[in-house]
């Protein structure tokens, strides 16, 4: 994991582990492009799914990794 990926992280951990993209970008301070283009990362790698396509949702193992 990068340090963006890892406070991308957090920050969806911190917001109960679910989040709309918007809401990402915000907190972020990164443009939601950049913020997708990182979901989808996080998402491949296992840490994050999609709840909806403008929201996501932590899993178990990105819990594990946000501390």
């Amino acid at each position: 994991l990068t340090a963006t990926e890892s406070e991308i992280l957090k920050i969806i951990k911190e917001k109960n582990g679910l989040i709309s993209m918007k809401e990402l970008s915000s907190k972020a301070r990164f443009e939601i492009g950049y913020i997708y283009m990182l979901c989808k990362s996080l998402e491949k790698q296992g840490y994050i799914g999609f709840f909806t396509p403008s929201s996501c949702r932590i899993t178990a193992k990105g819990k594990s990794f946000a501390g």
